[in-house]
């Protein structure tokens, strides 16, 4: 690996801070460029309606038979847009508010930000983790090829630790735009649920939808090659009973189930 990175990790259950092991956990870093996503605040189904309301003041058969939808479903829609105050109610034209949401939305699919992914190169699989820049984690050499010094910052002073170097692997290459859309989304998700993640990542699973064309069309890579880096994380033995060894998610999220899995089977 070129360089060691640090995220913060953080435990999700009291623990012995003492029988912590530090890990460097290999990961290929791909620089992207991306949509800049954030909390939807329209449909898809309500931006259409409110759109074509924007030009002229139709009836609930007329919008249905511009959008190819079922009149009782744009009366649906129309009484959600009205609810949020973003269409008049007499006349189902924008409000000021409607036509401000319509200009965010506008803002938003026009919006890039140049940031890092993460793929697992054991599984190819990204974690649900979007980067602005690489947090790097200062290190020193050891004697032992798998291990390697680490220099944490403590409110003392530096504090050495020594960790575990597991394998490494090469990357499987390239990921989707569909795989990018979905690690920078689960990432959103994670931040807007990370004041109350402790024993689960609640939510992180629940499907989502596959990415409008236009969104997956606009993700390019800066480079043709990963960063073959290491990111750092430890595991430890939770102090309540019946709860085995974990291992905490590199990017602050908790405990991550799926990377004890994986050194299992490196074992």
């Amino acid at each position: 690996m070129n360089v060691v990175l640090n995220y913060g990790p953080r435990r999700a259950h009291d623990h012995e801070r003492s029988e912590r092991v530090y890990l460097v956990w290999p990961t290929s870093a791909w620089r992207v460029v991306a949509p800049m996503l954030g909390e939807r605040r329209i449909n898809i189904l309500q931006k259409a309606v409110l759109r074509v309301c924007q030009s002229a003041s139709y009836t609930a058969n007329e919008i249905a038979a511009r959008l190819h939808l079922h009149p009782e479903l744009i009366e649906a829609i129309g009484m959600e847009l009205v609810g949020s105050g973003w269409l008049h109610s007499h006349e189902w034209r924008p409000t000021t508010k409607g036509l401000a949401v319509l200009e965010d939305e506008e803002v938003a699919m026009e919006s890039l930000i140049s940031g890092w992914v993460f793929q697992d190169p054991r599984t190819g699989d990204l974690w649900p983790f979007f980067a602005s820049q690489l947090r790097l984690q200062e290190v020193e050499p050891t004697s032992n090829r798998l291990r390697i010094g680490l220099v944490l910052p403590t409110n003392s002073g530096p504090r050495r630790q020594s960790a575990w170097l597991p394998q490494g692997l090469p990357s499987p290459g390239q990921p989707s735009a569909h795989a990018i859309l979905s690690a920078v989304r689960r990432y959103r998700r994670r931040e807007k649920l990370k004041g109350s993640m402790r024993l689960l990542d609640s939510g992180l699973e629940d499907a989502l939808g596959e990415g409008s064309p236009s969104s997956l069309s606009r993700i390019t890579f800066i480079s043709d090659q990963p960063e073959p880096a290491g990111l750092v994380t430890y595991a430890y033995v939770p102090e309540t009973s019946g709860l085995g060894p974990q291992i905490c998610d590199p990017f602050g999220f908790g405990s991550a189930p799926s990377m004890w899995g994986s050194l299992q089977q490196l074992a």
